[in-house]
């Protein structure tokens, strides 16, 4: 037989709740400390996705843009060998309306390398382009006097006077450092060709650099805080075992000895 003791002695239930509520509270911290930096690191990924996108863009423009001036420098180099070799055939002919026909195929070559000149002198923007540019322009005018004076030697001396031949050597060493000059602008424009298509790859390796980053810190993220999650579940029915243990039963069984005591039965046997 002993006397019913009370079930609240040397029981530290502040204490043990405490120290479980304060573990929970530490466990939530890391998990929304670790929540915040992958919503960080998700945000810079997002910046570099943003900017290599606009980089593409750019650089997508500038290339197309110089593919098309590249285009049209052929064009040019085109209209003035067309040019040429009108030149040659009017040289060779003796007809006079097969030479007025050459003379007018002769105008329009120049009114197409004019307007070819005209649309790569539109494009090209750089010192260094508009230097050549300016100098296979100059030489393309020059080109036009010479062919003029060739024309105009025949019609007096014919092929083989001495002016004639003259003009004609002049005229052809002039379209060859046409040529040379025009090749010259054509490979400035083909070198930012170049750069801007390597700084579009560039731009699409780093957005699929932090596409793929972003992938993995999320999978990360979802396991990593999936088991601090499940951690902290578990620490919840720790405390929750706890405070059944530390109060609800203690309750309990105080609740039981107040009854005894209003039936005045305090002894009790311990079964």
């Amino acid at each position: 037989m002993t006397i019913l003791r009370n079930p609240f002695d040397k029981m530290a239930i502040r204490k043990r709740l405490m120290v479980g509520f304060g573990i929970l509270i530490f466990l939530l911290a890391i998990t929304g400390t670790y929540t915040l930096y992958n919503l960080r690191m998700l945000n810079v990924n997002q910046t570099i996705f943003s900017q290599s996108s606009t980089d593409i863009t750019a650089s997508s423009v500038l290339a197309t843009l110089a593919a098309q001036t590249e285009l049209k420098i052929q064009n040019w180099m085109t209209a003035v060998v067309n040019q040429r070799g009108v030149v040659y055939a009017y040289m060779e002919a003796n007809d006079p309306q097969r030479q007025e026909d050459l003379l007018a195929e002769y105008k329009q070559s120049k009114d197409d390398a004019v307007a070819e000149a005209s649309d790569v002198a539109n494009q090209v923007t750089d010192d260094d382009g508009v230097k050549v540019l300016n100098k296979v322009q100059g030489i393309q005018t020059l080109l036009d006097k010479l062919a003029e004076a060739v024309f105009t030697a025949h019609r007096t001396e014919g092929t083989t006077g001495a002016a004639t031949r003259k003009a004609m050597a002049e005229y052809s060493i002039k379209v060859d450092d046409f040529q040379k000059n025009l090749t010259d602008l054509e490979k400035l424009v083909n070198d930012q060709f170049t750069t801007q298509d390597t700084k579009r790859q560039d731009g699409l390796t780093q957005m699929d650099n932090s596409i793929i980053d972003s992938v993995g810190i999320i999978q990360k993220a979802i396991r990593s805080n999936f088991g601090l999650i499940a951690f902290c579940i578990g620490v919840a029915v720790a405390i929750t075992i706890l405070i059944y243990r530390s109060i609800v039963r203690p309750l309990n069984r105080a609740t039981d000895l107040a009854h005894r005591i209003r039936r005045y039965d305090l002894v009790h046997t311990d079964g």
